[in-house]
């Protein structure tokens, strides 16, 4: 069978899969075809805001066999455990919710991970830029499916986040199995309510409130992650409303840096914060570290480049847009920003070079010239060269659909001889 007959049979099969349900922490590897095809799945149910095929995609059960591993429950109180996770798992609405109704899912690439196969995309959505590296594999049905993932902001796999909020629900159905966890996980569970108040201060924009419940935890949970961003998060919220407290804020910056360097999850965070505040140069090393956690995603020369542009260093933010547009041509939200850079500086020959891109990797077209942003650029030889190749592409494809010339002359105005 060729590779293009595997990929098809392949999608066939997965488009007609229901619920998983894998019953063991039985797994076999992916293998790039399979990946591929499961990225077909997960873009086309993106594509229709189709959260319950998103869902179908993952195996829940193999994802609560990885939350549980390693806790001693046996018999029905794990049956029971693993149910209970395995019935509040729908992370479908919350994609599509975080995406937005503009947004979309991007494939940046897979690798191989400690011996399983993972797929990296970034999600850019109404809560700005994020990353889902997805963790796949085979279980005992042998489909392949996602078993777990990692979300850059959160700075975790999923299954460790479930991990921690089983636990206070495995406490209850057997005491005996918290003596294995060690400290920190221990204190997780004695301090539950203290978090969830921190957690739900935060929500609410509360953020002195959150410090106060988040500094009356134990020495052992302030090294955790998730802690960690609640403090980040309440002291970026309270910098934001008093420059007094941007000192503070920038401790905390320091001590998770201390603590994890080189997390994805601070960099993204720190993003705007370094734009705002003009630290260009903290703004670079942030983007040159998730260009090397991220796979090397070209999507992050366009932040590098809106940042130069920022600091007037034009040369250099048209050498990072035009790097951007060179990887991803079809990415249609880059080129009314760059666009819009390119008349700024007037520079019609980009601006002509970007419009002619536009048309030919999207499809798109301008035709009104009188908005201020174009008032420079519509009496130039540029704009005139531009009616006259869109005119030509125009009509070209209307008689290669088999349509009248005269209806694209209805539709666009006479170049005037120009």
């Amino acid at each position: 069978m060729t590779s293009s007959r595997l990929v098809l049979s392949l999608l066939l099969g997965l488009l007609a899969l229901g619920r998983p349900a894998s019953a063991q922490l039985v797994v076999k590897p992916v293998s790039e075809d399979e990946a591929k095809v499961l990225t077909v799945v997960l873009l086309q149910a993106v594509n229709a805001r189709d959260h319950e095929a998103f869902d179908r995609c993952f195996d829940h059960g193999i994802l609560a066999d990885r939350a549980l591993r390693g806790v001693p429950l046996a018999g029905e109180a794990r049956r029971t455990a693993r149910k209970g996770l395995v019935q509040n798992m729908s992370f479908g609405p919350e994609v599509m919710r975080a995406l937005g109704p503009e947004g979309f899912y991007r494939l940046v690439g897979q690798r191989v991970v400690d011996g399983e196969r993972r797929v990296l995309f970034a999600l850019h959505g109404s809560r700005g830029l994020n990353y889902h590296d997805l963790v796949l594999c085979k279980g005992v049905d042998d489909i392949h499916r996602v078993c777990d993932f990692e979300i850059a902001a959160a700075g975790e796999l999923m299954s460790t986040t479930l991990r921690r909020m089983a636990l206070p629900f495995v406490a209850q159905l057997d005491a005996k199995a918290l003596e294995t966890v060690d400290a920190a996980e221990l204190d997780f569970v004695r301090h539950h309510e203290s978090r969830t108040k921190a957690s739900r201060a935060l929500m609410a924009g509360q953020a002195r409130e959150a410090l106060k419940h988040l500094d009356a935890l134990p020495e052992s949970l302030t090294k955790l992650k998730p802690v960690l961003l609640n403090r980040l998060m309440a002291s970026a919220q309270l910098a934001r409303e008093d420059s007094t407290a941007t000192a503070a804020y920038r401790r905390e910056v320091e001590r998770f840096r201390a603590a994890f360097p080189g997390d994805a999850a601070l960099d993204l965070m720190l993003l705007d914060y370094h734009v705002v505040s003009g630290r260009w140069a903290e703004h670079e090393a942030c983007l040159r570290r998730l260009q090397e956690r991220m796979l090397d995603d070209p999507f992050l020369d366009a932040l590098r480049g809106d940042a130069l542009r920022e600091q007037g260093r034009h040369v250099e933010a048209k050498a990072a847009y035009s790097r951007v547009l060179q990887t991803l041509p079809g990415l249609g939200a880059l080129y009314p920003v760059i666009i819009e850079h390119a008349l700024s500086q007037e520079d019609h020959p980009w601006t002509l070079e970007l419009m002619k891109r536009y048309w030919h990797n999207l499809g798109i077209w301008f035709d009104d010239f009188s908005t201020p942003v174009w008032l420079r650029f519509a009496d130039t030889p540029q704009r005139r060269e531009y009616d006259r190749f869109l005119r030509g592409e125009r009509t070209q494809l209307a008689i290669t659909e088999g349509l009248e010339t005269s209806f694209v002359e209805s539709v666009l105005p006479d170049d005037g001889g120009r």
